[in-house]
């Protein structure tokens, strides 16, 4: 299933459901602040989260959204994030 629509607003409608989450906001928009904890939310007890962000994130801010970082890359401007909850 596949849902389209305000990520926010998908991601609150069905807390613990998502098997994969991919966030990819626009970099100058700072919405990592309220779609990272909604994603987190959102995801089911094996699920991935997709994230691409400017700056990499690390365990010190996964760790209090649940989340840990599976794999991590860097392209060009682009910090590619792997994650999944935290054990």
């Amino acid at each position: 299933d596949v849902r389209r629509g305000n990520g926010l607003s998908v991601l609150a409608s069905a807390p613990g459901s998502f098997d994969a989450v991919f966030l990819d906001p626009p970099f100058d928009a700072n919405l990592w602040g309220k779609a990272l904890p909604a994603a987190a939310s959102a995801l089911a007890d094996d699920g991935f989260v997709y994230l691409e962000a400017p700056t990499e994130w690390g365990e010190a801010q996964l760790a209090p959204l649940g989340l840990a970082l599976a794999r991590h890359l860097k392209a060009g401007a682009v910090h590619a994030h792997l994650l999944r909850r935290a054990a």
